[in-house]
């Protein structure tokens, strides 16, 4: 009996130090695996700062040296501005594709009195599925809260599931862009041109579509936030309630 009381014991033994390596391995392996992950995050985090930055001193380098704001449509520079921008887009995240809207804007190179740089590229066609990831489509899911983006031309952007809540819209062009599923909660569209924009499932609480203007069909299907009044109002303007 005592023998195999002994067995026993040393076999009860032997199964906890089997379980305790077990979990050992185990927990050191999580820890390896979310080490990794964090050294890929870094990376890629390291990597999209370096093409924001050479982006940046390559687009200065074309406005001071080649007179980029003075090129016209055909001008070897204007199209070389334009490829840069649509190249480095997709490769940044939402934060850093707001730095380039802010830069584009501030530059004088996307507003709707001279508009050099297209970025018409940047629309995807709508049968494709909605993304927002970097790499998917050029200005997705892009965060611009209370930014000032007047006067600024986007014509047929992708802004799908943007976060454009407080920003200044006033007198954009924003004719054919996507803002499906978009956050333009307390946006500003005084005079914006939104011929042809897809705002379906928009969010545009305290949004005042009224002043926009053109609504001409501008898609309005499943928007949150606007009253009965106003889009009827909008309907009336011809935009695509049902």
């Amino acid at each position: 009996m005592f023998a195999i009381g002994g067995f026993w014991l040393n076999q009860i033994q032997k199964s906890r130090e089997e379980r305790t390596t077990e979990q050992r391995t185990e927990g050191e392996r999580r820890l390896a695996e979310q080490k990794d992950q964090t050294e890929r995050a870094i990376a890629a985090d390291n990597q999209r700062e370096a093409a924001l930055q050479d982006y940046l001193d390559k687009m200065s380098e074309l406005l001071l040296k080649e007179d980029l704001r003075e090129s016209q449509t055909e001008d070897e520079v204007r199209k070389m501005a334009r490829v840069r921008t649509l190249t480095v887009l997709p490769r940044l995240d939402a934060y850093r594709k707001e730095t380039v809207l802010q830069f584009l804007r501030e530059s004088g190179l996307i507003n709707t009195d001279k508009c050099i740089i297209d970025l018409r590229g940047s629309q995807p066609q709508r049968s494709q599925p909605v993304g927002s990831q970097p790499g998917e489509h050029p200005l997705a899911g892009v965060i611009f809260r209370s930014a000032n983006l007047e006067f600024a031309t986007l014509t047929s952007a992708n802004l799908t599931g943007s976060i454009l809540t407080g920003a200044n819209l006033n007198h954009a062009d924003l004719t054919g862009a996507n803002l499906k599923y978009a956050y333009l909660d307390g946006a500003h569209l005084s005079g914006a041109n939104l011929g042809g924009a897809n705002l379906s499932k928009a969010v545009l609480s305290k949004t005042n579509l009224e002043d926009a203007l053109d609504l001409k069909d501008t898609d309005l299907c499943g928007v949150i936030g606007l009253t009965k009044e106003q889009l009827a109002a909008c309907k009336a303007k011809g935009a695509i309630i049902d």
